[in-house]
């Protein structure tokens, strides 16, 4: 229960950094940080559509890192990460 709610933690911060770094506002080994721990999770629990959808947004921060954005998709994976978060820490 504990970790869940510390994943949850991190899944809003891994939305909150990939939004800081799609307006160049926070430093790029911050965003390296949460796109391996993205990456990480999703390899870690690859058995459902969610751990597919976290190597994605994984996947996508770091081509974010590099200069490649595509405002949608940003704002898209950044909700779903926030929600996905919110959901772990009240449920």
């Amino acid at each position: 229960m504990v970790l869940l709610k510390f994943l949850g933690l991190l899944d809003i911060a891994a939305a909150a950094v990939m939004v800081l770094s799609h307006f160049e506002l926070a430093p790029w080994r911050l965003g390296f940080i949460f796109a391996v721990y993205l990456i990480f999770k999703a390899i870690m629990f690859f058995h459902d559509f969610a751990s597919i959808a976290d190597m994605a947004a994984g996947l996508y921060a770091l081509v974010l890192l590099v200069g490649f954005d595509v405002t949608f998709l940003t704002y898209i994976f950044a909700i779903y990460l926030a929600q996905k978060g919110l959901f772990s820490l009240v449920g």
